[in-house]
């Protein structure tokens, strides 16, 4: 008896969930089926030689050259400072201490 319940059960809520997903279902929606005769990619990646009219950035003149050193590098680049420059202390006199103040 529990058996025949628990099937009923299950089999109603297998009816309903399929009915739910039904009514949320796009109408008329269908995955996109490729031809068969257009079911690779031709030519297929790595097949065609590399040359300028389909790789023009490898036949640049300076293509090893990072952007850092490029023309198109805007930013700032940092100074370098000698040394022996920057460890230079400059004072233009003692100071002198008023009591005063």
């Amino acid at each position: 008896m529990v058996d025949k319940l628990l099937k009923t059960v299950n089999t109603t809520r297998k009816n309903w969930y399929e009915a739910f997903k039904m009514s949320v279902n796009i109408k008329g929606y269908e995955y996109y089926q490729a031809p068969e005769e257009i079911r690779y990619r031709y030519p297929a990646p790595g097949s065609v030689p590399h040359d300028k009219d389909s790789y023009p950035h490898l036949f640049k003149k300076h293509w090893k050259t990072p952007f850092r050193d490029s023309p198109y590098n805007i930013r700032r680049k940092e100074k370098k400072v000698d040394p022996a420059v920057n460890t230079k202390h400059y004072i233009s006199g003692l100071v002198k201490w008023d009591p005063v103040t």
